[in-house]
């Protein structure tokens, strides 16, 4: 039940002022940033928890009087899904675990939520399965998240997947090894408040329209060891991967849109498409990088409304066409990254560092 903003609502089922997250539009909720500038007399909160799956510390009230008896903290917990067909349809988050991890190792998930899709307090490790998060406020949640396989779709209003935990002995990392994965978010595609390694698999962002945020982002950087990128997204906050990164990128940028529906390819110097995508949504900034790029190899992007520009990989990171508006870290297309936690790619905290458990 969604609770619209009120003294006596407060009172009566004990939310607070930060809780009202919520925004109505027609008979549908969808939950907005903590820094939503809206009035909150017109925002709503959820009156109970209604998530889908849940594990982790939960609170009992055993007598009916609105206060908790005692809360189950003991040992860490952990949701694994290895089969099955699950479809959730839910107000608050489908899959959470609280004070633990959640793998998915095979199985069909799909998801439609108010909320996040999956959301851990520690790891969300992704081995397996087809998971489609088909509406979402952010689509994939953990301190650490790791996509080693399967096929992942995540539709979101703010982050598609995100590394971010409220501890600060924490340095949040997003892994992706494997795997085939597309994100549309109106957020930040792939967001990390630590850094971010990509070894293999396939990813594809199709990243906000407006300038506040990027297709790309992170506190510590972006390596690129292997696999296919393709990152689009606008030019006001553009993120591109480090140069430290082993793999070749090319960051392609327009100052005028480039509009949704247009193809978007890239030929090696015998005239051999050896990419092909097609822009979701308008965009300005264009990110890809191929384990086809080769240092000195020319190449060719090329739109399908006429647009195109040859260029040569001379470093790691190739910028063609316009500079960024704004800059969120390095300023603009091509610019330097600072390396991975730890003085090495995939360094990080936790226990074993990157793929740790």
């Amino acid at each position: 039940m969604f609770l619209a903003y009120s003294a006596a609502n407060m009172q009566e089922y004990g939310v607070e002022a930060d809780d009202y997250r919520y925004i109505k539009s027609g008979n549908t909720y969808q939950k907005v940033a903590s820094d939503y500038n809206g009035n909150i007399s017109a925002r709503y909160a959820l009156a109970q928890s209604c998530k889908g799956i849940k594990a982790g510390e939960i609170e009992y009230d055993t007598d009916g009087d609105d206060e908790d008896d005692y809360t189950v903290t003991d040992g860490a917990y952990a949701i694994v899904i290895e089969s099955g067909e699950i479809k959730i349809n839910s107000t608050d988050d489908a899959i959470h675990c609280n004070g633990g991890d959640t793998f998915i190792r095979g199985g069909t998930i799909e998801i439609d939520t108010c909320d996040d899709g999956i959301t851990s307090d520690l790891l969300t490790s992704v081995k397996g399965g087809s998971i489609a998060v088909n509406a979402s406020y952010e689509g994939l949640e953990g301190a650490y998240v790791e996509i080693s396989g399967g096929t992942v779709s995540v539709v979101s209003s703010d982050d598609g997947i995100n590394a971010a935990s409220a501890d600060a002995a924490i340095k949040e990392y997003i892994l992706i090894s494997g795997g085939e994965i597309v994100v549309d978010a109106e957020g930040d595609g792939l967001d990390s408040n630590g850094s971010i390694l990509m070894t293999g698999g396939s990813v594809t962002v199709h990243g906000p329209t407006g300038g506040g945020d990027g297709a790309l982002d992170s506190e510590t950087g972006i390596i690129v060891q292997g696999g296919t990128l393709y990152a689009a997204g606008s030019l006001g906050m553009v993120e591109t991967p480090s140069a430290n990164s082993a793999q070749y990128v090319l960051s392609y940028a327009q100052s005028s849109a480039i509009a949704a529906g247009t193809t978007i390819t890239v030929t090696n110097s015998d005239g051999a498409t050896i990419f092909t995508t097609t822009a979701k949504k308008n965009c300005q900034s264009v990110i890809i990088s191929l384990a086809e790029f080769v240092s000195g190899g020319s190449y060719t992007i090329s739109l399908s409304d006429g647009t195109s520009a040859t260029f040569t990989i001379s470093s790691i990171v190739t910028s063609v066409g316009a500079s960024s508006a704004g800059g969120g870290m390095g300023g603009q297309p091509g610019a330097n990254q600072p390396g991975m936690p730890g003085g090495q790619p995939g360094g990080g905290n936790r226990p074993g560092g990157f793929g740790g458990k």
